[in-house]
């Protein structure tokens, strides 16, 4: 075969319909019984992502539609970064995928069901694929596994840093007063040590609750969470799930191998969201292999690396930084940080220029308004981090 990509999730999907769309044949070997199950994601897409990934903001999975943010200090403090109009979906992950894999499908991917493959050896230039029983060639193999790659690890490369894999849990609630238009962030480490608490607005009186965290248990966290912001318990079963927070490997290609999405770490460390950051470098990966095989040279496979890194690489540095600095600042400091950017209307100013998936400029533009207006709370988020 020509083009073998080993998972069916969002990054997979794109780039066995992109490698398809350039007319090469692309297989997807998925290894649950259906696309999108289970599911671990909290679901909110931003627009300008979709259409970066050329699909609609509109369809059977759209949930919802939600025009900002209002963030939470650990003392209460909040303010609103927001747009007149819809800047996100909240889709149904399940139903995004099953979107996704329809779409490949339809550009002429062969997606196979309950297919784990156990082992990918490069040979020669190509690689070889094991999978119960069987053995495929192929001239380029896409890893879309996920956070738990095998096959990283199988060829030697540098796997993810999982000091900033951070376990989750999340749940839906329904008959709680929620405002539909705005995602809220809570911090703090009595909330969420590590990272922090979401809940996101389904529609009417249904939202999305969850958090991740470092170093306790998130379901606790999360029903603590819940308790003391909505007033009620929940009973049954939390949707569980990790959150990456450590950046992209340092090497994603290697022979005839990719990878691409969350086993490539190409998530923002700042939210943990990868649908769009991998997805793009997903339609990278297609792109490229589909150019290899066209032109019968692997050497081409290189090129990769350089466009992914050139798109995001500078953004993915600019998150984790912020990650860093964030995960290092007390609560007494974030408070601060919180009460300026109330004074100095901050918050309007990343309103206008903020953007999802692309966050290097609103966290520049962060910085460089504490430095100018708030020098010595500067300092002390910079001494925080260097003596963390």
């Amino acid at each position: 075969m020509d083009v073998a990509v080993v998972g069916g999730g969002p990054s997979g999907l794109l780039a066995a319909g992109e490698a398809a769309r350039h007319g090469v044949e692309a297989v997807v070997f998925e290894e649950h019984r259906q696309i999108g199950l289970p599911v671990h994601c909290a679901g909110l897409l931003s627009i300008s992502g979709l259409r970066r990934l050329g699909l609609p903001a509109e369809g059977v999975f759209v949930q919802n539609r939600v025009r900002g943010a209002i963030f939470y200090s650990p003392s209460g403090l909040s303010f609103a970064v927001e747009r007149p109009h819809p800047v996100a979906c909240v889709v149904d992950r399940a139903l995004f995928d099953q979107e996704l894999a329809d779409r490949a499908a339809d550009r002429g991917a062969d997606i196979r069901l309950n297919m784990r493959v156990d082992r990918v050896k490069p040979l020669n230039g190509r690689a070889l694929i094991y999978s119960r029983g069987f053995k495929a060639e192929a001239s380029v193999v896409i890893d879309a596994e996920g956070l738990r790659s095998r096959i990283v690890k199988q060829l030697g490369l540098k796997t993810l840093n999982w000091e900033g894999v951070l376990p989750a849990a999340q749940v839906e609630l329904r008959g709680v007063e929620v405002h539909e238009d705005f995602v809220e962030v809570h911090v703090g480490s009595a909330v969420a040590p590590g990272f922090f608490a979401w809940v996101i607005p389904l529609g009417g009186s249904w939202a999305r609750v969850g958090l991740a965290c470092r170093a306790f248990s998130p379901v606790k966290l999360l029903k603590l969470f819940v308790r003391r912001r909505f007033g009620v318990g929940f009973s049954g079963r939390c949707g569980a799930g990790c959150v990456l927070t450590c950046g992209p490997i340092p090497k994603t290609h290697t022979g005839g191998v990719l990878i691409v999405g969350d086993a490539a770490g190409q998530v923002k460390p700042t939210t943990g969201g990868g649908v769009v950051t991998g997805g793009l470098c997903g339609l990278i990966a297609g792109e490229t292999a589909a150019e290899s095989v066209l032109k019968e040279d692997c050497t081409l496979l290189a090129e990769y690396e350089r466009r992914w890194r050139k798109a995001l690489g500078s953004q993915f540095r600019w998150m984790k930084t912020a990650r860093k600095i964030l995960n290092s600042t007390p609560d007494n400091v974030i408070d601060e940080v919180f009460r300026h950017v109330l004074q100095s209307g901050i918050n309007e100013e990343l309103s206008r220029v903020g953007d999802m998936d692309f966050q290097a400029s609103a966290i520049g533009r962060l910085a460089i308004g504490l430095v100018q207006r708030a020098p010595l709370l500067a300092l002390r988020l910079l001494f925080s981090w260097l003596f963390a």
